[in-house]
């Protein structure tokens, strides 16, 4: 182990972590699924309505103009999206209604014929997805896909010099251990074969073993080693035109499937342009590693890679700011990572506001000081929607990562246009119950 992390080590053992957080007066609306425990306090819960419209037009006949188009025949086609039943923030209320909800329109007309919906989650990280698919031939020119949940959000206050020490864990509970799996779309070795996440994390550790540090203090030099290296672009969302498709796809066999899924009619809308994006501006871990230039998401997704590398279980949050209009800043990620303490009986995610740690100047320079952001976060009007840009098994998109995934027995056509679009409005709070 070279000088300057041995001496990181040897520091942080001795230095204190800064005063725990002053005990400020909770502002309930409802108990929240979320426990206060000595580690994270969870206040002013509020309850959100997320209503969420995909629309896929899979071939570009329209956007090369021509008019007699009749729709394209679909064999086996299969749509799966992503949806958020608990976070370190937040977790679906099913108090009166079974959500999620969803519905199917194609070329604007609503159907349950020939439609089979299941809940599943992805083999390794468990993440939860629904997915339509047909049963018999369907013919289209417009796809369009609405969902409805019901999310309570709340703000967390991380009592850093409670946790600041804890150790690090035999072995990684069951519902953690899955997320140190690296995600085979934006986390895989670079053209060459070299895992360049590995590279970089071995560079800020000087050579020496990462769990050197407890895994609170690992993960908060991670944090503050990631906002040093990448030097970032405002773009973090596309528009959506017509292009040739840059196909995404990753093989990792089959979902689980849980159970049925109620197929609704009553939910669907015609969907308009404003506020709509064709996808995200993301880049594999390893491009981030080795350019140091990404969007505000590229920041997410290296910070999620090198904590996994580094031994800690971390997941990339997708999620819709309530706040923000404009689609570079709607569309919000975050970083969690798991923590273990023997005085719990469940896994603790503490949440990582890596955009608002960059505004703030945060950096590794600074990172034993107490950092706002860091596990004490002001996301309750951000209501995540996904743990994946793109579903981990083998589904496409069109042109970009969009959180949802479609296939076919047949090729897909070879242009397309696609977008997503969320609407969030509150809810009176009456509570809700563990997923």
């Amino acid at each position: 182990m070279r000088p300057i992390f041995a001496l990181l080590v040897l520091i942080a053992a001795l230095a204190p972590a800064g005063p725990a957080h002053a005990q400020a007066e909770q502002v309930r609306e409802a108990d929240p699924v979320l426990e206060d425990n000595r580690y994270m306090r969870y206040t002013r819960p509020k309850a959100w309505l997320v209503e969420g419209s995909y629309f896929i037009y899979p071939d570009g006949r329209r956007v090369r103009n021509i008019n007699e188009f009749a729709g394209w025949r679909y064999d086996g086609l299969r749509i799966v999206m992503p949806y958020v039943t608990q976070s370190a923030q937040a977790w679906i209320t099913t108090d009166d209604t079974p959500f999620p909800l969803g519905a199917i329109a194609l070329d604007y007309r609503r159907t349950t014929a020939a439609l089979e919906a299941r809940r599943a989650r992805v083999p390794g990280t468990h993440a939860p997805y629904m997915i339509y698919e047909t049963s018999e031939p369907v013919v289209f020119e417009r796809l369009q896909f609405d969902f409805i949940s019901a999310m309570v959000c709340v703000e967390t206050e991380f009592d850093q010099r409670a946790a600041w020490d804890l150790p690090w864990p035999e072995a990684w509970p069951a519902d953690a251990a899955p997320w140190l799996a690296r995600d085979p779309v934006f986390d895989v070795d670079d053209a060459e074969g070299v895992d360049r996440v590995a590279q970089l994390l071995e560079h800020w550790t000087e050579g020496g073993d990462p769990k050197a540090l407890p895994p609170v203090q690992l993960a908060k030099f991670l944090t503050g080693s990631v906002l040093d290296h990448i030097r970032t672009n405002v773009n973090t969302a596309k528009n959506p035109v017509g292009r040739p498709p840059r196909l995404i796809t990753t093989r990792v066999g089959p979902v689980t499937v849980e159970a049925p899924l109620e197929i609704t009619r009553d939910i669907g809308r015609t969907t308009s342009l404003p506020g709509v994006t064709s996808g995200f501006s993301v880049q594999n871990a390893a491009d981030a590693a080795v350019s140091g230039r990404g969007s505000f998401h590229d920041y997410s997704n290296l910070l999620t890679a090198v904590l996994r590398r580094a031994g800690i279980p971390a997941r990339t949050v997708i999620g819709i700011d309530k706040n923000e209009n404009g689609i570079n800043k709607r569309y919000k990620s975050w970083v969690e990572f798991a923590l273990v303490a023997p005085d719990l009986d469940r896994t603790l995610w503490v949440p990582v506001d890596i955009w608002e740690l960059r505004s703030s100047g945060r950096s590794a320079r600074n990172w034993q000081q107490p950092w706002k952001h860091f596990g004490t976060t002001e996301l309750r009007d951000t209501v995540p929607v996904a743990f994946h840009f793109h579903p981990p098994a083998e589904y496409k998109s069109y042109d970009a990562p969009a959180l949802y995934g479609i296939r076919a027995q047949d090729p897909l056509p070879d242009l397309g246009i696609q977008g997503l679009l969320f609407n969030v409005n509150s809810l009176p709070q009456r509570g809700g119950r563990r997923p």
